[in-house]
């Protein structure tokens, strides 16, 4: 996990909002590929407690394979 802090830009006041967020990846065995979690507030809801509930769901994130299925895709039209 990763903590970053970065601004994202209000469309309305057109005025840059400051955020902090929790980035965690891994790459589940068998497999190529990354899965990942993101979550954020702003830094005035971070410092009101936001960040307890953030770093808890951070916390509990677990990644697994789904179970092989013999279904079949069909084709897209």
């Amino acid at each position: 996990t990763i903590e970053v802090s970065f601004s994202s830009l209000s469309q309305s006041t057109q005025s840059e909002i400051p955020r902090i967020a929790i980035i965690s990846a891994t790459i589940p065995k068998g497999t190529e590929n990354a899965v990942m979690l993101v979550a954020s507030a702003s830094a005035s809801r971070w410092k009101k407690g936001a960040q307890a509930p953030i770093r808890s769901t951070i916390d509990s994130f677990r990644v697994t394979l789904a179970p092989k299925s013999s279904l079949k895709m069909r084709p897209r039209l």
